[in-house]
């Protein structure tokens, strides 16, 4: 039945929390609780129509709304989605449930409009949902802190716990602008609280160093050429995806000028080899604009950098420089680190300088514009890979499959033919150089004043030890005649004693084609000193071909095996 008179409404008005409390109010009849801001309005009774008896509560100003929303369903016009335990019974939940499950750095008042300081804001954010007392450590407070595009102007150190999951939504999107002398960011342990920040000691325990925590998606700059970016304090099982860190440093105009020590983009920390940076992962990582890109003294272990690019940096990774091989968290130096598939560009030394530390891979990078000071290929003088270690702990490191540039401008052809090959791979290490490279091979019954392949020797600005000199050579070739029938497979080994100036050459080869044939083609190789200067600085590979008419081409790749002790 239609409601066709309303009579007079009666009112109450009284204490929900004392006393009798509420009522049971008659059928339209209204109650104002003073005590707790709300209104009800009576039921009335069923033979009234009324589908059950009791009050129903009126919405007011001082009412949450989100807390009344108690219909929200997951899909809920998509029948093939069942969300309880049957079609009749589906989860239910509250708006306000389902808001609360993003945490985003709005809802602590962080703006990102670049002018308002936003320090205090993003700290309180990340202490109050990773270090909040009442729930610090519980598995409900590991949730993800969402920061949208925007620049947000920081002014402090920002302090990062463990399990801290911060998202952004993507480089150069989400900017963290640093307008101070600190780090940006240091990594703190669990005894930490958001009134008192517990740094790397002795207290530090491999159950409460920082871990599990998760950066992704943001950009951090910095107007400061003297510190360090990110202060990788005895972190572990971490990930770092999809982030840039750029710094203020400038290259040098000559190399007189001595780079900021503390501009460092990364430096990581241990209090000893069981309480240590280990098994960190970081992915899709952008350094640039630092002295050095990533710094470690200490005995760092299994931490894997993979798609990464490294740029306008005095040198990129320097491990090992202040490890004694004898003190706590410098007995070994870093150990066991993977560099792949990365980008080395604009490196104004090396782009890999390993002091002391074993094990390290650098496997499948690319390196352009690394070692020459900014200037190119004809002004090289440093290694792209350096290893340096001077201990029988310093063994074990490699270089596979990596591309330089420098080989590929300096090993053939003769653009640089009175250029020093400074090497790109030095050391103790092995170097395994799996790009294929191409030269022409002809007739030619005397050897040539020029080689056919130019493969570097230890870098003679610097003392080399006599006895820890030798670069040992194993060239694989692949020859094929284009104008006769006889093809050639083989390796070249070579070992070459720079500082008692000896080399061995063997040839061990397949031959295809007229047994008379067999010996015409031949190989030797001498050392250079291309620049006129004291000591050699290129191992040259020439031949000789007694093959009348012959045209062909020959394709190699090499590994070598340095023991190149420098001081």
């Amino acid at each position: 039945m239609a409601v066709v008179q309303i009579s007079r409404i009666q009112q109450r008005r009284g204490k929900k929390n004392s006393g009798t409390g509420l009522p049971q109010l008659a059928s339209g009849e209204i109650a104002w609780c003073v005590d707790t801001q709300e209104l009800f309005i009576g039921n009335g009774s069923v033979a009234e129509g009324a589908p059950y008896v009791g009050n129903t509560k009126l919405l007011s100003e001082h009412d949450d709304i989100l807390t009344f929303i108690d219909k929200y369903q997951y899909a809920k016009f998509d029948a093939s989605i069942q969300t309880g335990v049957n079609s009749n019974f589906p989860i239910l939940q509250t708006v306000q449930q389902v808001l609360d499950r993003t945490v985003t750095s709005e809802n602590f008042g962080v703006l990102g409009d670049s002018v308002t300081d936003d320090t205090s804001a993003i700290q309180r954010a990340i202490d109050q949902l990773f270090l909040n007392p009442s729930t610090q450590g519980l598995e409900r407070t590991r949730v993800r802190l969402i920061f949208g595009p925007g620049i947000y102007k920081i002014t402090g150190t920002l302090y990062i716990p463990s399990y801290a999951t911060i998202m952004g939504a993507g480089k150069e999107k989400t900017i963290f602008s640093f307008t101070n002398n600190g780090s940006m960011i240091q990594f703190t342990d669990d005894r930490s609280t958001p009134d008192e920040r517990s740094t790397l000691g002795i207290y530090t325990t491999n159950l409460n160093q920082a871990r599990f925590i998760s950066i992704t998606g943001v950009t951090f700059t910095t107007t400061a050429s003297t510190k360090v970016g990110w202060q990788m304090d005895a972190v572990r099982d971490s990930v770092f995806t999809d982030v840039t860190i750029n710094g203020a440093w400038e290259h040098p105009v000559n190399d007189v000028m001595t780079p900021y020590a503390d501009s460092r983009a990364i430096e990581m920390n241990v209090l000893s080899e069981v309480v240590t940076c280990e098994r960190n992962v970081f992915r899709d990582v952008e350094l640039s604009n630092f002295a050095y890109g990533v710094w470690s003294d200490m005995d760092i272990s299994n931490n894997k950098f993979n798609d990464c690019y490294f740029h306008d940096l005095y040198q990129g990774f320097v491990f090992g420089f202040g490890a004694d091989l004898n003190s706590p968290g410098i007995e070994y130096g870093p150990r066991n680190t993977v560099i792949k598939d990365s980008q080395f560009y604009k490196i104004y030394r090396q782009g890999v300088l390993v002091y002391n530390g074993s094990n390290n891979a650098v496997i499948e990078n690319k390196f352009a514009d690394v070692g020459n000071g900014t200037l190119g290929n004809g002004f090289a003088t440093y290694a792209h890979i350096d290893f340096r270690s001077m201990s029988t702990l310093g063994i074990g490191n490699s270089a596979i499959n990596n591309q330089f540039d420098r080989e590929d401008e300096m090993e053939i052809g003769n653009n640089y033919i009175s250029t020093p090959y400074v090497p790109t791979v030095n050391g103790y290490g092995l170097h395994d150089s799996r790009t294929l490279k191409q030269v022409e091979v002809s007739y030619l019954p005397a050897y040539a004043t020029n080689p056919i392949i130019r493969l570097p020797v230890p870098i003679k600005l610097q003392s080399i030890v006599q006895g820890h000199s030798t670069i040992g050579y194993e060239i694989t070739y692949s020859y094929r005649s284009a104008t006769q029938t006889q093809s050639r497979f083989g390796k070249l080994l070579i070992n070459a004693d720079v500082a008692n100036n000896t080399i061995q050459i063997v040839d061990e080869y397949e031959y295809t084609g007229p047994s008379s044939r067999d010996a015409n083609l031949e190989f030797k190789a001498q050392f250079i000193n291309t620049d006129s200067s004291s000591g050699t600085d290129t191992l040259g590979i020439y031949y000789r071909n007694a093959t009348i008419g012959d045209t062909a081409f020959m394709i190699y790749t090499y590994k070598a095996l340095s023991f190149n002790q420098i001081v």
